[in-house]
């Protein structure tokens, strides 16, 4: 039987059985959504994010503190109180289960916090590939629950072995479960049973891309350029463009996008320098094979630009956003008349849209051309990583509640 490593609240190891006893404990627990002492923890662990000395060397620390603040928690309680209509009021779920992915450190933070000001109780399953950064969060987080009392009861974070047996323990009492990190985990966990009333909520494999209209970027000054670099690095480099939303493929729209080509890549790469990005050496080698397996493989590989050892750029007749190829800066690149010829090739493994020159009536009408048929997200350079209520399509606020309706 597989022992249970506690994380949060505190360090400790636990068998199969106290675990039982710890989930039947948290499931009589509930919280009012958006409760006070929840805005004080978040605000404490905010705090410390900014201030340790250690998390202020990883941006994405510091937009989850950005992300924790008390002032935008206060305006995620106003757009949740919002969301209730007449005859009607939204209450927990009860217990949500999470299974966040090992390549993203800071998702199992919203996940849980999500659910949390939703006033539902937490248990978190962490990869036993942990990096130092996940170590960190949870010693900040354990601080703070010393400092806020009985919020610690709440929240379990807990890691283990794939074979183990806790996985189903956890799923038969939970009443959500949320389940990140690709298809391959998705299957695994889905194939194990809920309870008949759970519900679950699935973050499979996505493809992101970026699009850039060539008559804006054409009309942009040195310095313009340079920030659109910038923000495009935000997106594509933080996670080592391992997140689903970091984009893979550019897309550029419009006329004469071979004056535009040379000028984004060379800005890239000076802002890749001026931020110390280096990609190590078996990033390099995979990016080398992956480059040659794409353009010996796929008949819409034409050309093959190495920029500088952490940009690597695959010309390609159409659209390829699905292409195997990609991590650490190793990017597909085409052009396009409009959008339409983009649209025909977007499928439901699309989510992120990080767009630079186009106004939203130009977007709006791209969504409903598309129809559902892919994109959930379109968002301007620079926010492509950045999280929110609304993620895959899904409104996480609205899907962590149960609405109770009271008729007269």
């Amino acid at each position: 039987m597989s022992e249970i490593e506690v994380l949060v609240p505190r360090s400790e190891t636990i068998d199969v059985a106290v675990l039982v006893k710890r989930l039947a404990s948290m499931r009589r627990l509930r919280r009012r959504p958006f409760d006070e002492a929840l805005l004080a923890l978040a605000q404490l662990i905010s705090e410390r994010l900014f201030n340790d000395k250690e998390c202020r060397h990883y941006p994405d620390l510091q937009a989850l503190a950005f992300f924790m603040r008390r002032s935008a928690l206060l305006k995620l309680k106003q757009e949740f109180l919002a969301l209730e209509v007449a005859g009607s009021v939204l209450v927990p779920h009860g217990l949500v289960f999470h299974v966040p992915p090992a390549n993203v450190d800071t998702i199992f933070v919203y996940s849980w916090l999500l659910s949390a000001l939703c006033g539902n109780i937490n248990v978190l399953r962490l990869s036993q590939r942990r990096s130092d950064q996940t170590d960190l969060l949870c010693r900040i987080i354990n601080e703070a629950l010393q400092s806020v009392e009985g919020m610690a009861a709440e929240l379990l974070a807990v890691t283990y072995p794939h074979a183990s047996e806790a996985t189903a323990m956890i799923s038969e009492v939970a009443d959500v479960r949320v389940i990140w990190g690709g298809d391959r985990t998705v299957a695994n966990v889905r194939a194990i049973p809920l309870a008949p009333h759970s519900r679950e909520l699935v973050f499979p494999d996505r493809s992101s891309l970026a699009l850039i209209k060539t008559e804006h970027y054409l009309v942009l000054s040195t310095e313009a350029r340079l920030s659109v670099a910038g923000a495009f690095f935000n997106d594509a480099y933080w996670f080592d463009q391992m997140g689903c939303s970091s984009p893979r493929s550019v897309v550029w729209c419009g006329k004469n996008s071979q004056e535009c080509i040379a000028p984004f890549w060379n800005a890239l790469c000076e802002e890749v320098s001026n931020r110390g990005y280096h990609s190590n050496t078996a990033q390099a080698i995979k990016k080398m094979v992956q480059s040659y397996g794409a353009i010996i493989d796929d008949d819409r590989i034409t050309g093959y630009r190495r920029f500088s050892p952490e940009i690597t750029v695959l010309d390609a007749v159409a659209p390829v956003i699905h292409s195997s190829a990609y991590g650490a800066g190793l990017f597909t690149q085409c052009t396009i008349g409009h959008l339409d010829e983009l649209a025909n090739v977007v499928d439901r493994r699309d989510q992120t849209l990080a767009y630079c020159g186009f106004q939203p009536a130009e977007l709006r009408e791209f969504a409903e051309l598309l129809n559902g048929r892919g994109i959930d997200r379109m968002v301007p350079f620079g926010q492509a990583l950045q999280f929110g209520r609304f993620w895959d399509g899904y409104d996480l606020l609205r899907e962590l509640v149960r609405s109770v309706r009271i008729e007269q």
